[in-house]
């Protein structure tokens, strides 16, 4: 996809290469290697700051607006812990190559599982001060998205 350089772009697979495209643009090219089903794809552009994280030696990436990406951590951290969890209680390894969250605004659907990808309204987006009462967290939209 062709954007301004300026932005971040998120898609299903992994990202395999980022080009010069004229002034001012670049050409992200995202590359998924497994089948899945077309109604999970996704993409996004925008202007994200990309908290990096692993599980296992996978990308665990959490893309969020900038006011909130110190936060990232605090919203999303949990992550490779419930992939351990449901890794172990399955006996299957999470099947993809990474596994990246990003928020994004007026999404009305509350939270996508789309394959390697999943995207989040922007109510999981949350400042510490908001992330102080944890039991109004979105802890269990992650897991049960991640779940899918």
């Amino acid at each position: 996809m062709t954007v301004p350089a300026k932005y971040v772009t998120l898609s299903n697979g992994k990202l395999v290469s980022q080009t010069p495209a004229g002034p001012g643009l670049r050409t992200d090219t995202w590359k998924m290697d497994e089948p899945h089903s077309p109604y999970l794809f996704m993409m996004a552009v925008g202007d994200f700051k990309i908290y990096k994280d692993t599980w296992r030696g996978k990308e665990v990436n959490y893309y969020l607006e900038p006011k909130y990406a110190p936060f990232a951590k605090q919203i999303f951290g949990n992550t490779p812990d419930m992939m351990e969890f449901y890794s172990k209680r399955l006996g299957v390894e999470f099947p993809w190559n990474k596994y990246a969250q990003i928020v994004a605004r007026d999404y009305v659907s509350g939270a996508m599982e789309n394959t390697t990808a999943t995207l989040h309204g922007e109510q999981v987006q949350m400042t510490d001060k908001e992330l102080v009462d944890r039991e109004y967290s979105s802890e269990s939209v992650i897991a049960h998205e991640l779940f899918h």
